[in-house]
């Protein structure tokens, strides 16, 4: 027997948040250079402007620790003490030179993470039940109007909610983005150890940020799992009463996805303790 409308319109929204779905995992796992190239230029064309700010910084930086660590003039007649000094000037200025491609190696890492978790447990939604799809097939014409109904409305708030999902994972990118940007002008505390926490914080910042995408591949796996499980409609009693139910286990279980994946940047957070 063919499926009656009300099965279809909510396999079709499942169908749309399925494709929503695969496009955020296929988010997660690009490089920012990946997602849009014209933006990386600019992004790389930007950085590399900071840099002439990033290096006077880093200069007055350096200047003032190094008259806050040498607290004798016999201390700063030791040769080691001297070495040490100019050397984290010029390790800070490497940091500077390369922080593109050392913010990158933090992106790998997260990437890897999505890629793990994405590879182990991630699985499509397959839409309706069957047993619930058989029971709304064979139910009489007055009951498969209101089901249709009932579809309907579940199948926008699905959709409403996917696309939701999606705009919050572009908005990552963002975040991606202008921390690169910016990257010389806190990297450049590290010329000094005084001021070094900032640097220091500045990348457990950003790579808090790029494991957002880890919790989120993890947010969306597990919501699946859930889908897949099945719910309690079938101790219920009705075709339309079950419908019911599984459209609002639905869509509470995406209301809470959504929830997490909103809540991503500060569930990062906590874990490395930012």
């Amino acid at each position: 027997m063919d499926d009656t409308y009300a099965v279809k319109i909510i396999n079709w929204a499942i169908g749309i948040y399925n494709w929503i779905a695969n496009e955020v995992v296929n988010l997660l796992s690009k490089r920012p250079q990946e997602f849009n190239g014209d933006i990386w230029n600019g992004i790389s064309a930007i950085n590399s402007g900071i840099k002439g700010i990033a290096y006077p910084l880093l200069t007055l930086f350096f200047i003032i620790g190094f008259v806050k660590v040498s607290t004798s003039y016999m201390e700063v007649k030791k040769p080691e003490h001297i070495f040490k000094e100019f050397l984290r000037l010029v390790l800070a200025k490497l940091v500077i030179d390369k922080s593109m491609d050392f913010l990158q190696i933090l992106v790998e890492v997260s990437i890897g993470t999505v890629s793990k978790i994405t590879g182990a447990q991630y699985k499509s939604l397959n839409g309706i039940p069957e047993a619930l799809q058989t029971e709304i097939n064979n139910a009489n014409w007055f009951t498969k109007i209101i089901c249709i109904i009932v579809a309907i409305i579940i199948a926008l708030i699905i959709i409403a909610l996917s696309i939701g999902l999606l705009i919050t994972v572009y908005g990552r990118f963002f975040e991606i983005y202008i921390y690169m940007a910016i990257a010389p002008i806190p990297l450049s505390c590290c010329g000094s150890q005084e001021m070094e926490h900032h640097a220091k914080h500045f990348v457990m910042a950003f790579f808090s940020v790029c494991f957002e995408g880890a919790v989120i591949a993890l947010a969306f796996a597990i919501f699946n799992l859930f889908q897949i499980s099945g719910g309690m409609f079938g101790t219920q009693e009705g075709t339309l009463l079950k419908l019911m139910v599984y459209g609002v286990q639905t869509i509470m279980n995406m209301v809470i996805l959504q929830t997490v994946v909103k809540g991503a940047e500060g569930i990062s957070r906590k874990i490395f303790g930012i």
